[in-house]
């Protein structure tokens, strides 16, 4: 299904290749075609979405209905596609038009198609080539349409082999059937699967029948997978300038975080941990994207929570649900140990408003620390800007941002440099981080009367030893502590009372490229 920067690269003058550009945007039906003039990738053919990936529009049939199998053949047969052409489609949001195209190609019959890993983002990412010239679309294809949604989804009532995950009773719990029942025709379908309640999960996937949308992640929130597709379903928001990747089914992780403007990828990109048991260890394995940290970071023992605390908190790795979704906004939720936490993450323009609430239902207070916790991917050259902050410290040592004794710590070293530091400086009133370079910037604001901490982690390859990493993360924080344990011992840690909600808010924004130095 996925084809990496690396191998498309490699078969970019292949005959049997054909790369398609699906960049689109639902408030903006002519922004894919501009941004395609603009620069795309060697011998890619413009998808214009609305009428090639999708069908007539009666007012009754959604959105976006499906093309007629015959109409999608004659688009890919005008462009020279055979049964045994590789078929490679990508876009700028995450995959779900990329993933559109792919569900399509595959519903009319044909087997090689892909969708490039990352996208457009990860390509430019990767220092891959972009190009304004237009191939010529050079026709002969001998594609035949013969749709089939039984290969996909099922035929009524059949029960489908698939993967579907659900959280109960501190473990995973996997089934391996459920069942697909067709309704309004062939446009749009009703599921039902395990939810991480042990019950079942019941709503649609809607007329789009992207992996991403918001029915599917509502129908399974679990962390089910749709038969053929190797991941649990991921919720895509966007703005002009902004677009986010959101994994629900793995800690409500974002995975994505991208400039559409420079193109630029804020968080550290990777595969997801194998292992997120009780006993899991957060290594450079699982410090990927941004996840939450809850009731504490580091693993630490804690008797009003019962013993040891799971390193880096219970919510990472483990599937939230989704409670609301829509184009610009996700809201999402994890419930255990009879404690709620939600986090309505909100897009505007260049920025995104993470507002968290956490509601207690047990019968005595509980303490917690809590972290958000960006792994940003650095570039040599970017600065880190800080304002609002106290004194800073590090293992002990005091010092005045940024002035520390092995470096400037404003300047971002090479990823070879073997640096690694975390320190934290309290914000007792209004706070800044940014992170800033030529390819623009990333800057957080909160209220330090909510979150009256900053953690801020530097590691230049100097972590973790088996396979250093190279990485910034910005952690607006409720306490200067690594663990939960440090936190009462500061005075620092959150008392939760019973039936209390607690809220916080962060605002994350993108920020202009600095110019370059020529000089």
């Amino acid at each position: 299904m996925l084809i990496s920067t690396t191998q498309l690269h490699a078969r970019l003058a292949a005959a049997d290749c054909l790369i398609f550009d699906c960049r689109h945007d639902t408030f903006d039906f002519q922004r894919g075609a501009r941004v395609y003039a603009e620069g795309h990738l060697p011998g890619a053919h413009f998808v214009p979405v609305e009428s090639e990936l999708a069908g007539e529009k009666t007012g009754r049939n959604g959105r976006h209905p499906l093309p007629e199998p015959t109409a999608f053949a004659a688009f890919l047969n005008r462009h020279g596609a055979t049964s045994s052409t590789q078929l490679v489609a990508y876009d700028d949001a995450g995959g779900q038009y990329a993933a559109r195209f792919w569900w399509l190609a595959r519903w009319i019959g044909l087997t090689r198609v892909a969708v490039l890993d990352g996208g457009l983002p990860q390509w430019i990412a990767a220092a891959r080539p972009l190009v304004t010239e237009v191939p010529v679309p050079r026709g002969g294809g001998t594609v035949a349409a013969i749709a089939d949604d039984s290969r996909h989804l099922g035929g009524a009532g059949q029960e489908v082999s698939s993967s579907v995950l659900s959280y109960q009773a501190g473990q995973y719990q996997r089934s391996s059937k459920h069942r697909f029942i067709p309704f309004g025709g062939n446009q749009t379908y009703r599921g039902y699967a395990s939810n991480r309640n042990g019950g079942l999960a019941r709503g649609e996937i809607d007329d789009e029948h992207r992996v991403d949308s918001p029915a599917f992640a509502r129908a399974f929130q679990g962390g089910a997978v749709m038969p053929g597709v190797t991941s649990p379903a991921v919720v895509t928001l966007s703005t002009d300038r902004l677009a986010l990747i959101v994994d629900p089914a793995f800690g409500g992780r974002v995975t994505s975080l991208t400039d559409r403007l420079t193109g630029r990828e804020w968080l550290l990109q990777g595969p997801r941990a194998d292992d997120v048991s009780e006993g899991a260890q957060y290594r450079g394995a699982a410090s990927r994207g941004w996840d939450e940290c809850f009731p504490t970071v580091l693993s630490c023992h804690n008797s009003i929570w019962g013993g040891r605390l799971r390193d880096h908190g219970m919510l990472w790795g483990r599937p939230w649900e989704v409670v609301e979704v829509g184009p610009q906004h996700l809201e999402a939720r994890f419930q255990a140990d009879n404690i709620t936490f939600n986090r309505r993450l909100t897009l505007k323009d260049s920025g995104l408003t993470a507002a968290y609430s956490v509601t207690s239902a047990r019968a005595t207070p509980v303490p917690y620390l809590w972290s958000q916790h960006c792994v940003l991917s650095p570039r040599e050259g970017d600065r880190i800007s800080l304002a609002g902050q106290g004194q800073m410290e590090a293992t002990g040592f005091g010092f005045d941002w940024p002035s520390h004794p092995a470096r400037d710590l404003s300047q971002v070293g090479p990823a070879n440099e073997g640096f690694v530091l975390k320190s934290y400086g309290m914000t007792p009133a209004h706070a800044t981080a940014q992170i800033i370079g030529t390819t623009g910037g990333l800057r957080f604001d909160w209220n330090g009367t909510d979150v009256p901490a900053l953690g801020l982690w530097l590691d230049y390859g100097g972590w973790p030893k088996e396979s250093p990493l190279y990485q910034v993360a910005i952690e607006p924080t409720t306490g200067a502590a690594d663990d939960l344990a440090e936190a009462e011992a500061l005075g620092q840690a959150r008392m939760l009372i019973p039936g209390e909600t607690q809220r916080w808010t962060v605002r994350l924004t993108l920020t202009d490229p600095e110019p370059r130095d020529n000089s």
